[in-house]
């Protein structure tokens, strides 16, 4: 967990104030190498949700500080282990009983840390998708080695629908969320709609119903 916090440290250590990109030995180029390894541990330490977590939380802040920067062999990388990690982390997590009712009575601090790996991975692919908004008129999204932001996203969802359970959906910050990503998905791929498993646009429609049931008309 040590060794992760510090890649952490790393990936936040800069700002668009005082860091030059485009300079040799950028945060970039110094964590590429690793984040192949680093998203390996959770088939190792699968069990572990804290180590879990700290994986997840470390590719969210690098995708989202970083991803408007990197080039286009840095976002192959970024793709591949992003997938790579959400694939190993819904297989351990996916028949986990996360229901609301396992909450009641908790403070809120105590509620938020219940799923904040969930948070986590979501926060990661709506931040894996604004590489994609951001390039929507060029071809940098749509990169060399098999892999681009569509593919990232929409395995995504498809990994984290069966966690989004109607308990954990009664959580603003993990609804809006979650919701801010599968709306972004809809309206900007609906082609990609008619290519992807069926049960995907299924899951997707069942969510969007549940969130209109439970609107706060207020």
């Amino acid at each position: 967990l040590l060794h992760i916090n510090l890649y952490h440290g790393v990936a936040k250590s800069s700002n668009d104030a005082d860091f030059n990109y485009n300079s040799d030995g950028n945060i970039p180029a110094f964590l590429t190498p690793a984040l192949v390894t680093l998203s390996n541990l959770v088939s190792v330490f699968g069990d572990n949700l804290l180590i879990v977590a700290g994986l997840l939380n470390l590719f969210r802040d690098y995708a989202e500080i970083h991803i408007s920067y990197l080039n286009v062999g840095e976002s192959v990388a970024l793709y591949e282990a992003s997938t790579n990690l959400l694939k190993a982390y819904c297989s351990n997590y996916v028949n986990g009983d996360r229901s609301i009712e396992s909450y009641k009575g908790a403070k809120d601090d105590d509620e938020n840390q219940q799923y904040d790996d969930v948070l986590s991975a979501i926060q990661l692919l709506n931040n894996i998708a604004s590489k994609d908004f951001l390039d929507m008129n060029n071809d940098a999204g749509k990169v060399d080695g098999g892999v681009n932001v569509t593919d990232v996203v929409f395995f995504g969802l498809s990994q984290l629908l069966p966690l989004m359970s109607a308990g954990l959906l009664q959580y603003p910050k993990l609804t809006g969320q979650f919701f801010q990503l599968a709306t972004f998905t809809v309206e900007n791929y609906p082609n990609k709609l008619q290519t992807v498993p069926v049960g995907l646009v299924v899951g997707l429609a069942e969510s969007m119903a549940w969130g209109v049931d439970h609107s706060d008309l207020d």
